[in-house]
């Protein structure tokens, strides 16, 4: 039998095996491209609350100059109360120079303070969630310490005018000749005045006895003018010329002795002027340290109420965790707060105080005078500083309507990119120029201590804090949404979203203080971003400094120390 051999595959068979592994992988590739995965999917960015520090700034570009002299001068117009300094005087940094007249400063805080109080009670009233009457409490414990804070002041500077006061009766003052020097009296002008009064008795004594003494050389002159008299007819007239004379010489001697008669009456009225200044300094100093009184019982009273809110809201159990705040009682919490940090703000603009140590080169203040305000260039006080550098820059209207002298302020150096410096505005133009349509406002910032190789002439970059909150609740501002007047967040917990009104206090350059509506570890959510497949946010991480807390969705933690 013959075996036949079989044939090996032919050149076609080979060929469509290939066409059906390509037709495979064509429909895996098609299946893949319809149903596998997105590359990128939208996810949730959160933010975990936490305490830590808002800071506003405002920035601008300046030179630094080599500066000398201090022109001050008020901010704001008043009638001058005391000049603490003289010309000559050593003073140092923070030295109060002049006062102006505090009562209207001083009732319009007593006023915020009152309206603020009741505009948190009232804020109190309408959220009796748990978390509101948490706020509470910390804001009414905040308040008292800057209510104590400030009422202090008022009694450090009743204090400092019965000082001055009792310094000017007393006898160093009163008695030049027991003590000849002015050092030995506490009260520059108080002696001063005393000491011009005296020199005017002195001076119109002289002029008594040169009076007095010129009318007996006439009256000898008149007689031996008569007894020398050869004639009846001259005698007469000799005789009428005497009497004449006598008369003249006697008014010059009445005017004399009235001249110091008026020149002791003014030592005296001067010394009851300033022995009464010591019964008003007094009632004033008894008076502040009631204000004080009175302020402090009423701070414990409105901590005291917030407490017992709070033991309220933790003992109904029906009430729920979070309730939105009125957008009424919410929006009159933040302009009240607004209003009495410019209270407090002018109320410490009433005493002109030292920015740098030095000596007093002028003074054109006087008690009873009205302070030029800063706005017509008059300066008050003149202050020589122990040699300094200063940052002359131009900030535009928008930035300079929220700077004050003393803010302070940090410094680089574009010649130095490794060396800085802390300063404080020390004045503000009120005279503007315009370039390009651009309107800017000169503001001089001192430098604290400037590094070595500092030079004037060098470029200089500022950055001035106009406001800072710390120790408070942060929260990046792009999470706020604020909608006629009312602030809102979104909160995110589990998978549950809801939406809180908030109250915002100081509003930084990336975050925002909120003052009523979140507590330390809420997580809210941020403005939704694209994300890659490696899951991390297309646009980065929103918001302030990132301190504390954890990350959920691509989010970041805010608040904290600065890092």
């Amino acid at each position: 039998m013959t075996r036949r051999l079989s044939r090996p595959f032919g050149r076609s068979h080979w060929l469509n095996l290939g066409l059906v592994a390509l037709l495979v992988l064509v429909l895996a590739g098609g299946w893949y491209f319809i149903f596998a995965p997105e590359s990128t999917a939208t996810s949730s960015r959160t933010a975990t609350v936490a305490t830590g520090t808002v800071t506003s700034t405002v920035t601008a570009t300046g030179t630094v100059e080599s500066s000398g002299n201090y022109e001050l001068s008020f901010e704001t117009n008043g009638t001058v109360t005391s000049v603490n300094v003289a010309a000559g005087d050593k003073v140092k940094a923070g030295q109060a120079l002049v006062s102006v007249d505090s009562s209207a400063a001083s009732q319009q805080l007593a006023s915020a303070k009152s309206s603020y109080a009741q505009a948190l009670t009232s804020l109190t009233q309408s959220n009796l969630s748990l978390q509101a009457a948490q706020q509470s409490v910390k804001d009414a414990q905040a308040n008292w310490v800057a209510n104590a804070t400030s009422q202090q002041q008022v009694v450090d500077k009743a204090k400092i005018d019965l000082d001055l006061a009792i310094a000017g009766a007393s006898t160093q003052c009163f008695n030049s000749a027991s003590q000849p020097n002015s050092s030995d009296c506490a009260n520059s002008q108080a002696w001063a005045t005393l000491r011009n009064a005296e020199a005017a008795i002195t001076s119109a004594q002289l002029d008594l006895q040169k009076a007095q003494s010129q009318a007996a050389l006439n009256l000898n002159g008149y007689n031996a003018a008569i007894s020398q008299a050869t004639t009846s007819d001259a005698q007469t007239n000799a005789t009428n010329a005497r009497d004449k004379g006598v008369l003249a010489d006697q008014a010059a001697i009445n005017s004399a002795s009235n001249n110091l008669f008026k020149a002791n009456v003014a030592l005296l009225q001067a010394k009851d002027t300033l022995t009464k200044a010591v019964v008003t300094a007094q009632q004033n100093y008894n008076t502040a340290l009631l204000n004080q009184q009175k302020a402090t019982a009423q701070d414990q009273q409105t901590e005291r109420q917030a407490k017992q809110a709070l033991v309220n809201a933790q003992a109904s159990s029906t009430a729920p965790k979070e309730l939105g705040l009125s957008s009424v009682a919410a929006a009159n919490a933040a302009a009240s707060r607004e209003q009495l940090s410019i209270a407090q703000r002018a109320y410490s603009q009433t005493t002109l105080r030292a920015p740098v140590s030095g000596t007093i080169g002028a003074v054109n203040a006087t008690v009873g005078q009205s302070s030029a305000g800063g706005t017509d260039g008059t300066s008050l006080i003149t202050l020589v500083g122990n040699g300094r550098l200063d940052v002359a820059s131009n900030f535009n209207e928008a930035d300079a309507a929220k700077v004050t002298a003393g803010m302070s302020a940090t410094i680089t150096f574009t010649a130095l990119p490794d060396a800085s410096a802390t300063g404080k505005v020390i004045s503000i133009s009120p005279v503007s120029s315009t370039s390009n349509g651009l309107t800017t406002y000169p503001v001089t910032i001192s430098i604290a201590a400037a590094p070595k190789a500092v030079r004037a002439g060098m470029t200089a970059n500022v950055s001035v804090v106009t406001s800072e909150a710390s120790d408070v609740l942060v929260v990046p501002s792009t999470a706020i949404t604020t909608l006629g007047g009312s602030s809102t967040v979104t909160v995110k917990k589990g998978d549950q979203e809801s939406i809180v009104q908030v109250v915002t206090g100081v509003k930084g350059d990336s975050t925002t203080e909120i003052t009523s509506g979140l507590s330390a570890g809420d997580v809210i959510v941020l403005p939704t971003a694209t994300t890659s497949s490696t899951g991390f946010p297309s646009g980065g991480i929103p918001g302030g400094r990132v301190t504390t807390g954890t990350l959920s969705g691509g989010g970041a933690a805010v608040g904290g120390p600065p890092q």
